[in-house]
């Protein structure tokens, strides 16, 4: 609409999309895991004693539950995230085993959010289970890229058994 461009353009503003690598999308999906957790509360369908939920989304590119994992991280009383899959489920695999390979068909399913055999925010994940250890980030997304999978150490997969399933 040339209108709005021309009112956005006068004022200095322009709309953007945020993809879920975005931390403008991110950080809203922040905000509601908290919004629901004190709609539950409101609800009286949990307890006001920091009575833990489980979470389960469904993803891809695993941003989403990247969000619930981060208000987890800032208090959210959550007991585990569950990482729900469709037919594409390298993130099950991934979560349950430690080995992300992305070398498997690709389906073409009904729900083409879930249809990711490469999921970035993963990344971000995985930054902050090694505890900030770039090189060693960088060193499994070197070998995704070359080989088309790698496997975390036995640390960080129990971290991911701890946090998550799938």
């Amino acid at each position: 609409n040339e209108k709005i461009n021309e009112l956005f353009a006068q004022n200095n503003m322009m709309l953007s999309s945020a993809n879920s690598i975005n931390w403008g999308r991110l950080l809203p999906q922040i905000v509601y895991y908290f919004s629901a957790y004190c709609d539950l509360l409101a609800n009286g369908q949990i307890g006001a004693d920091g009575e833990k939920v489980n979470i389960t989304v469904p993803t891809g590119n695993f941003g989403n539950i990247l969000a619930a994992y981060y208000a987890k991280k800032m208090g959210l009383p959550v007991n585990k995230l569950i990482c729900a899959s469709n037919s594409n489920n390298v993130l099950t695999e991934y979560l349950n085993t430690g080995v992300y390979n992305r070398n498997r068909n690709f389906l073409a399913t009904i729900s083409p959010s879930m249809d990711i055999l490469v999921s970035s925010n993963l990344e971000r994940l995985l930054y902050d289970l090694t505890g900030g250890d770039s090189t060693r980030v960088a060193g499994w997304m070197q070998e995704l890229a070359t080989t088309g999978k790698y496997q975390v150490d036995e640390d960080v997969l129990s971290q991911l058994h701890e946090i998550f399933y799938a």
